[in-house]
Formats: structure tokens, sequence, C-alpha cells
């Protein structure tokens, strides 16, 4: 009697989520480097999560760091309707405003910060994001732009309410 042994199509799911598949997507881009070009990040190898991202060029001061991108999921989730705006112009307590709270670590670490959280938006509901910064490089060792992703749920349910809760002047910028 002759066994033959089948193969199985295994087929290995794609990674979904958005931290992950841009910290990968760095690392590969990147080889040798310190951290890659930004010639070397084609926003078509991400184009099923480009909607969640952002991409800066950093300024100083800090504040007037101007965003080239910033995708239409991102930006509906912050209000934001025009992407070429600076980061004092985000508005303070949005999705946003809490994915570029860690760019001067990026700057002066020069490493990929990955933050998650919650807070309270300003209708109340309770936000909970992911998000990642990662510095990209124009020539040599200095960072020409940072690269970002956020994803986050929103409960708005009556029980996760809490009516003003967002608007405290502890959240301004």
């Amino acid at each position: 009697m002759e066994y033959t042994r089948a193969r199985a199509s295994i087929t290995v799911p794609r990674e979904r989520r958005l931290n992950m598949r841009l910290m990968a997507l760095w690392w590969d881009r990147r080889a040798e480097s310190r951290f890659p070009s930004i010639a070397d990040f084609d926003p078509d190898d991400l184009s099923d999560i480009w909607r969640h991202c952002f991409t800066l060029d950093p300024r100083e001061p800090r504040e007037r760091s101007t965003f080239r991108y910033v995708g239409d999921a991102i930006a509906a989730q912050s209000g934001v309707a025009d992407s070429e705006i600076t980061l004092d112009q985000v508005a303070a307590n949005s999705l946003l405003d809490h994915a570029t709270r860690n760019v001067d670590e990026v700057l002066s670490q020069k490493v990929p910060v990955i933050r998650s959280g919650e807070f309270v938006n300003d209708d109340g509901a309770t936000v909970s994001f992911r998000s990642i910064l990662l510095p990209l490089s124009g020539a040599r060792d200095s960072i020409e732009c940072v690269i970002g992703g956020a994803r986050c749920t929103i409960d708005d349910s009556p029980s996760a309410r809490r009516p003003g809760a967002g608007k405290t002047a502890g959240n301004a910028k």
C-alpha cells in the first residue's frame, strides 16, 4: 500500500493590529539603519490602514510641527477638516491630540513609542485608544518625519457617559 502525504494549504492571517503592522513595516524598512528613510515608507503598503495614519514634520517649537497627511478616519475622530494643520491647531482631548502626546519622546529618544489609554471626549463618551509614533529619517540619523497611527473604540452607552467630563481646563494642551 502506498501512502502520499497531502499538503494542507494554510493561510496565515494578516496582522490586523495597526500598531503591530506599522511597527513590522518600520523594522523591515530600516534594514541596517537606525530608522527608515521617508522614501522607504510607501502608503501603498498600508492601503487598508492608511486612513488611520498621519505624518508629522517636526519643527521647533514643537507646537509648530506640521501634519503632511491626516487619514480620513483619524481626522473624523479628531474634528480635523484640513490635513495641513500644525500640532497646536489639533483639538485638545481628541484622538489625534492623544496620539501625538509623545512626539517629544520620539524626537529625543529616536525610538518608536506605542501608547494606549482611555479618555473622556467632549461629548462625555469614553474613548479607548491605541497609538504608535515612528521616526523616519531624511538623511543620516536626523528625524525628518514622524509617522503615526491610532484607532479607537467609543463607548457612548448611557452607563459610560460622563457629561462635561471632557471639558475641564486640565485637558488643554
